[in-house]
């Protein structure tokens, strides 16, 4: 019998947590993980493969809002809970779901679709492109302070009270950083460890929120610690899952506070973006080392017009590109003519200076990197040099985009 793709029933959704923990390799208990799940789980969103009436595979994918240049959002799928059971590869399944699913998003009016891949090499043959790293920055908090002085204070807050002011913390701080996305009421309970995941431990830690000199507050850390010990010496870790303030001086705060909690040897922030403030910060910028830097989110962009149309741009041109899409979801001609008073992005007959594939595109529009580095990597096609440069100062932008949410 062939395989078949849709969308499931509530019915089914049991047997669609199933496959996925086989896949994951996870042995916790099924229906305890379902009745967890299905509250937070758009069934017009989940797609699985089909072998006869047995689930093989499985995707979902729910509705957020991406912060794009300029402090500006733009509606954008989220996928996520993507697996293929290992009886089943080769068959085409995952092609198939996202291509049903991709379709939808795109049909819904989400001008993208993002991800973090879990293989590097596996999302590219569907038109996503990597366009946000994360790294892990680790200080030797025995080396260095934070220069300057604070500008407000620290408290700890309880789970319960953090749940509800963390929340309003964040949605002030992600209007104003490209890459980042809103977050969902279960995302909240899982970093702050009201719930828990199948394979994953809960979290469990500390929470101090940062407040201005007029009590409000404006960002906050959320760190747990690894205990250690060598011949009756204090050398553990803090590990900063979260760190988020309003202004850099309010970053400078949490930073300081981090490095000063007595007992601790080494902080490391997990997380963060490479351009992190934090060398800077330092008495000693030799203190703080990226140990870690890697793809983050993928973009796959379903409207490219409404893409580029929707974000900001710091200088005037005008392009004309030609855009591959192997699956036929947003492929063709545009014409972007943009400035810093406002953006157009249509449909166009004219000739094209450049010719790229929507995966490069992806990688390339929010900022993240230079599309004349992907240019002379040979990742796109350059019928005019003129255009390529008009292409790439614009899409270039000051603020390097970050996520900080995991989806």
């Amino acid at each position: 019998m062939p395989d078949t793709i849709r969308t499931i029933r509530a019915d089914e959704f049991e047997a669609f947590v199933a496959a996925a923990h086989t896949a994951y390799f996870q042995t916790d208990p099924v229906a305890e993980d379902a009745a967890r799940r299905l509250p937070h789980t758009d069934l017009e969103r989940a797609f699985a493969g089909f072998d006869g009436d047995r689930i093989v595979g499985t995707l979902r994918s729910f509705a957020t809002e991406m912060t794009v240049p300029g402090d500006r959002q733009v509606p954008v799928a989220a996928l996520s809970y993507v697996a293929v059971m290992p009886t089943h590869r080769r068959r085409g399944l995952l092609r198939g779901m996202l291509s049903a699913d991709l379709a939808a998003c795109r049909d819904r009016g989400e001008v993208a679709s993002i991800l973090i891949a879990s293989e590097y090499r596996i999302y590219g043959r569907f038109g996503y492109g990597p366009a946000i790293e994360d790294a892990t920055w680790t200080i030797d908090a025995g080396r260095t302070a934070v220069r300057g002085e604070p500008v407000g204070s620290m408290e700890f807050v309880s789970v319960e009270d953090a749940r509800g002011l963390l929340p309003d913390i964040y949605d002030e701080l992600r209007l104003r950083r490209p890459g980042e996305i809103a977050r969902w009421d279960m995302r909240w309970d899982l970093n702050l460890g009201v719930v828990e995941l199948p394979g994953r431990p809960g979290w469990k830690g500390w929470i101090v929120v940062h407040r201005d000199r007029d009590g409000r507050p404006d960002g906050y850390i959320r760190y747990h610690v690894e205990d250690l010990w060598i011949d009756r010496v204090p050398a553990s870790t803090l590990v900063a899952d979260e760190l988020a303030g309003a202004t850099p001086s309010v970053d400078a705060d949490l930073w300081r506070f981090a490095l000063e909690v007595d007992l601790i040897a080494t902080v490391r922030a997990i997380g963060r973006s490479p351009d992190d403030i934090v060398p800077w910060l330092l008495t000693d910028r030799r203190a703080a080392k990226m140990t870690q830097r890697d793809d983050f989110v993928w973009l796959r962009i379903l409207d490219v017009a409404g893409f580029l149309g929707g974000r900001a741009y710091d200088r005037a041109g005008s392009v004309v590109i030609e855009v591959t899409d192997e699956m036929g979801l947003a492929g063709g001609r545009y014409a972007l003519e943009a400035g810093p008073d406002g953006a157009e992005c249509r449909r166009s007959r004219a000739s094209p200076g450049l010719t790229i594939p929507i995966g490069v595109l992806g990688s390339a529009a929010l900022g993240g990197v230079a599309l004349r580095t992907l240019a002379d990597a040979g990742h796109l096609d350059v019928h005019d040099q003129a255009a390529l440069a008009t292409a790439d100062a614009l899409l270039r932008w000051p603020v390097t985009p970050w996520c900080s949410t995991w989806f």
